[in-house]
């Protein structure tokens, strides 16, 4: 049965826009949605309890942070101003704006703090980034590198970094989360036009976006990571999100469109596929799972790496398979030693020993094939029955733990879905802790579909909690830490 959702009294929500901090919350909340103007007042709209808003986070004070500041504070004045001038010059009758007037303030206020944003966007940022583009289409057109997009619901971040380990010296990619164009325009700028091969990271928030970066990038390659339910309240419907990652065949052939084939829909799509099996000319067998580490043969030759789980294994042979084809780096100890280098990357499936447990942070993770494949390692792990530590140490299997607040930005399937991800992890769960919230009782629903019986934590504190997780770990634990929840959703 779903848990009864705790809401505020009406005295609390009304209070909650008066307490000290309010005009840095209005602030947080714009910040947190990238300053989007209508995420920002999607947020607004879903806020109840503005003291409940900054649980987890807080305002990073840039300048753009402390211009907006000022310029509420500003507001706050010029309101304060308007309402005396109002009462001196029509009379005694307005004695009711003295009342009316700073009951209104916390309102007009999220407001006065929206025109900005859009004026601001208008009159400041339009204009930087055309300047800004401009100047990234002439750089890119001087630069004779090989450039290779990397787009997908998920794993692009993953697949990026893979292939800038493995392709080795002369090869540059957009860092960490850039996959935007402007965030493009910095990462050109600190170019020195040697560069043998640039990998951009395509984000998506909406159709039309793979179209315009690729229109300003235009790849010579592209890699389709995987096709999800990721923003489908921004998509709308998955049909959404196929075209839009579709938007890339208009720029690039399907000779050089590599189709992560391990994925269900783009299995049924035309390009160069790569999987678990491997890629053209590069098979996969003996597959062996650790929990910091994967091995597997290529064409006889063993290879490890230290990504984890089997749905890794196609990327890394992508890599190599584009090492050769691109640099003429063919199979060799050189190439291997990259693979091996490769590490995993932070909160994606990142195993660290913890109190003599093993805790997998996949918190970057945030669709369900993200956590069917989360799931599908500590089920490897859970079969094995143990789990081998960074020393070398075989450690007897505990119990299997997994943590998560759910999955966010499901649009329509945010019941369904999350419903799913509590059949998944009550496959493999001996303990499960949930964060209350919005699809908590989705979630128990799936638990309870699978009729798993394992012991069941829900916490109504989340940073609490992951302040403190390390206290219910004991020794041979494995605890899989899934998915994110930020302040912006309930």
């Amino acid at each position: 049965m779903e848990p009864e959702e705790r809401k505020p009294s009406w005295w609390r929500k009304l209070s909650s826009h008066f307490r000290p901090g309010y005009l840095e919350t209005l602030i947080y909340m714009a910040q947190i949605t990238d300053y989007d103007t209508v995420e920002y007042w999607n947020y607004l709209a879903r806020t109840k309890d503005f003291t409940e808003v900054m649980k987890r986070g807080s305002v990073d004070w840039t300048r753009k942070a402390k211009l907006l500041y000022i310029w509420m504070i500003f507001g706050v004045i010029m309101w304060v101003c308007l309402s005396l001038m109002v009462w001196l010059v029509a009379g005694w009758w307005t004695i009711a704006l003295v009342v009316v007037a700073p009951l209104a303030t916390p309102w007009l206020l999220q407001w006065w703090l929206w025109l900005v944003m859009v004026a601001g966007n208008l009159i400041v940022q339009k204009p930087v980034e055309w300047r800004a583009l401009h100047r990234v289409r002439k750089d890119l057109m001087r630069n004779k590198a090989v450039k290779i997009a990397v787009l997908g619901s998920y794993g692009k971040t993953t697949t990026k970094s893979v292939l800038e380990e493995i392709l080795g010296e002369g090869v540059k990619a957009t860092p960490g989360n850039i996959n935007q164009p402007l965030g493009f325009a910095k990462f050109i700028s600190e170019l020195d036009g040697t560069e043998k091969v640039l990998i951009f990271e395509f984000g998506e928030a909406k159709k039309g976006d793979i179209k315009r970066m690729a229109r300003l990038v235009r790849p010579d390659y592209a890699i389709v990571t995987g096709v999800a339910e990721a923003h489908l309240e921004r998509f709308g419907s998955l049909k959404n999100i196929i075209s839009t990652f579709n938007e890339i065949r208009d720029f690039v052939p399907k000779n050089r469109l590599f189709l992560n084939m391990d994925n269900e829909v783009l299995a049924k799509q035309k390009g160069i596929g790569y999987s678990k099996l491997g890629i053209e000319g590069l098979h996969v067998r003996k597959v062996k799972l650790g929990a910091f580490e994967t091995s597997f043969e290529v064409n006889k030759q063993r290879v490890t790496t230290g990504l984890i789980g089997e749905h890794n294994i196609g990327v890394v042979t992508l890599g190599m398979y584009l090492a050769e084809q691109l640099l003429g780096a063919k199979m060799s100890k050189k190439l291997i030693a990259r693979v091996a280098g490769i590490k995993a990357f932070e909160h994606r499936l990142e195993p660290k020993i913890v109190h003599e447990a093993l805790l997998i942070d996949d918190t970057y993770n945030g669709n369900l094939e993200g956590v069917r494949a989360g799931v599908n390692v500590v089920a490897a792990l859970k079969k094995r029955g143990s789990f081998v530590n960074p020393a070398g140490e075989e450690v007897k299997l505990n119990r299997v733990i997994c943590v998560t607040p759910g999955l966010v930005e499901q649009g329509t399937k945010m019941g369904s879905n999350n419903r799913a991800v509590g059949r998944l992890i009550g496959e493999v769960a001996d303990a499960v802790v949930l964060m209350q919230n919005s699809v908590t009782g989705n979630i128990e629903q799936g638990l309870n579909d699978v009729k798993w019986s394992g012991e069941l934590v829900i916490s109504d504190n989340p940073l609490e909690f992951y302040e403190n997780l390390t206290a219910m770990l004991a020794r041979g634990d494995i605890m899989l830490l899934q998915n994110d929840w930020t302040d912006n959703y309930e």
